[in-house]
């Protein structure tokens, strides 16, 4: 976590 990509749960991720 902590990417500017968008992640699960309406959190940021580093996961493309």
């Amino acid at each position: 976590l902590g990417s500017t990509e968008p992640g699960y749960a309406g959190n940021q991720s580093d996961n493309t």
